[in-house]
């Protein structure tokens, strides 16, 4: 690992304290509560050279404020376990989706937690890196249908029996 990767691997962990805060801080909030400096940048991660150069985007993954907010507001106390999976998605997603149909220059980055669900970022493309916008969770069934446009030969098919019950998986 050179001393720039060292450098960033640091930058993301003191960040990560910072943002596990503000989760916890934001889950205490109202919705309709204004928060200071709402486009505030947090860096959340890098994404894999592999999957950068396939796309043509840059590696650098931001976060503001105001999209960290929206993630605690819809996904509740699901939020922490979503942010904390950030790093693992970017630089190892499972599959990454064309998502430009719904917003321009967007994908979306995905990673199976388990065999019932799996963890999505959007990412969108701006002039001075990537930005995450929402995050969420889909089942097993939405992330087949989910087609990976990164030219990756390493994306694992999903491995789940059509006759195991989500519930089944849950508990495994």
């Amino acid at each position: 690992m050179s001393n720039e990767e060292k450098v960033l691997e640091k930058n993301i962990e003191v960040a990560y304290v910072e943002i596990q805060e503000l989760v916890a801080a934001f889950r205490l909030l109202p919705s309709d509560c204004r928060i200071e400096r709402p486009d505030r940048l947090l860096l959340v991660g890098e994404l894999s050279p592999e999957v950068s150069r396939a796309l043509g985007v840059p590696r650098t993954v931001l976060v503001s404020l105001r999209s960290l907010k929206h993630i605690v507001e819809r996904r509740g106390e699901d939020a922490m376990e979503i942010v904390q999976d950030i790093p693992k998605i970017l630089s190892h997603p499972t599959k990454v989706v064309d998502n430009s149909t719904n917003r321009p220059s967007s994908y979306l980055f995905v990673r199976m937690n388990g065999k019932a669900k799996a963890v999505v970022l959007e990412i969108t493309k701006t002039p001075d890196g990537n930005r995450v916008v929402s995050a969420f969770f889909v089942d097993a069934k939405t992330y087949k249908k989910l087609k990976d446009i990164s030219g990756r030969s390493d994306v694992p098919p999903l491995d789940v029996s059509p006759v195991e019950s989500i519930s089944t998986a849950q508990k495994l």
